[in-house]
Parts: structure tokens; sequence; C-alpha cells
């Protein structure tokens, strides 16, 4: 199965994306946005490491995954055996997807039946965001190419060793039509409680002994601590 290739220019050491001249924004800073205490509290070299080693993770699974090539690093060869126990097959890595009018990102995995994965390498899963930045990819997918549908939405995620065991987890994709309004409200500068209100996931208003925890307040309690 052949994939549509985008117009959308991609400038790897600027980390930017254009289309005929025009710059066009990504999917993180939207997501940064949405989601804005996730790591509101970590200092910023911890951030820079960590930046550091998801992109040595992540070009060795696309390196395994396109070339074939063994990794080197423990990572790499978790996923590839997560792969395997899931009988997934990579048909392509950072494919690249847009409205070709605002924004632009590119894919970690796309999979032979059309499902997308995210490789996530950081101490927990935040699962609000990731499964928004999924849903996005999806919306964005289809759009590229016609007719054909996205399939399930994968979260990868691969931490050291003291935070927990690799895994994949499927997540829910988020209907269409909150996407697109989304993304609507981030380019019009809404605020994060219309976000909130579109997606459903506002604070409650009250709580009682016994609720959870909504997932943004567990989050920056993983972040305090």
């Amino acid at each position: 199965k052949e994939l549509n290739r985008s117009m959308v220019v991609f400038d790897q050491e600027h980390h930017t994306y254009y289309l005929n001249g025009k710059l066009l924004h990504g999917v993180t800073p939207l997501i940064k946005w949405a989601y804005p205490l996730t790591y509101s509290d970590v200092p910023e070299d911890v951030l820079e490491k960590a930046a550091e080693r998801g992109l040595l993770i992540h070009e060795q699974c696309e390196l395994a995954d396109s070339l074939g090539i063994t990794p080197t690093i423990q990572e790499a060869l978790v996923y590839l055996e997560i792969k395997k126990q899931k009988g997934l097959e990579t048909l392509t890595n950072e494919y690249l997807v847009s409205d070709n009018k605002d924004i632009a990102s590119s894919i970690d995995v796309v999979f032979t039946d059309c499902s997308i994965a995210d490789i996530k390498c950081t101490s927990s899963i935040h699962i609000p965001n990731v499964t928004l930045q999924l849903s996005i990819y999806a919306y964005l997918f289809e759009l590229n190419n016609k007719g054909v549908k996205a399939g399930k939405l994968y979260v990868i995620w691969l931490p050291k060793a003291q935070y927990g065991q690799p895994k994949l987890m499927e997540l829910k994709r988020i209907p269409t039509v909150k996407v697109k309004k989304v993304i609507k409200t981030y380019f019009a500068d809404g605020s994060r409680d219309d976000v909130a209100d579109i997606l459903d996931a506002g604070l409650p208003r009250t709580m009682k002994a016994g609720d959870r925890l909504p997932q943004q307040v567990i989050d920056a309690q993983s972040n305090l601590i």
C-alpha cells in the first residue's frame, strides 16, 4: 500500500515545516498549549537531556524498520520485540502529514494496517496529551490519503528501567469534529478552558471522597514529586 507524499518540506535542523515558503505550525506546540502544566516544573536541562535520549531511540527504531539495522540500544530492541509480539509490521516511519494550510507533523510509525503509533520515552505516559496528539495525526493522515481510514492509535512506551516496563497501549480516538474544533481554537488564540470544554476534559466542579483525580492533576503531582 502506497501512501501519498505531502508537498510540505521539513527542515530537520530547525524542526520546522514549510509549504510553498509558508511556515506551518507543528502539532507539538499545540499539545503544549493544550496541556501547559505537563512539564512546567521540570528543569530545562533535564528536558534537553530527555529530548536527546528520545531522539536517539527514535532514530534507532527508524533505522531498524527502514534498513533492517540491528539496534545498539536496549529500548530499540524492545521496540522490535513489542512489534513482533503484537504482529505489527511497519509500513513507514516519520510519515509527514498536513492540512496543507496551517499545521503539519510527522507520525513516528505507520503500520501496514494503517494504524499509527507514537514512541514515547518519558518517565510516564501522559494519556490526554498523547491521545490528542495521535487523534490529530489520524485526522491529518486521512486528509492526506483520501478514502483511507486510519487504524488503531498506539503509544509505544520505552522508558528507563526505573520508571516501569515498556509496553504498547491502544488509545481511544477523539472524534474528528472535536479535533477540528481544538485546532481552530488554537489558531484563534483561544484558551485552555475552551479546549477542556471541547474535549469534555475539564476539572469537575465538585469531588467526593474516593473520586479519581483528573489525569492532568495526577500528571502535575507526578512532576512535583
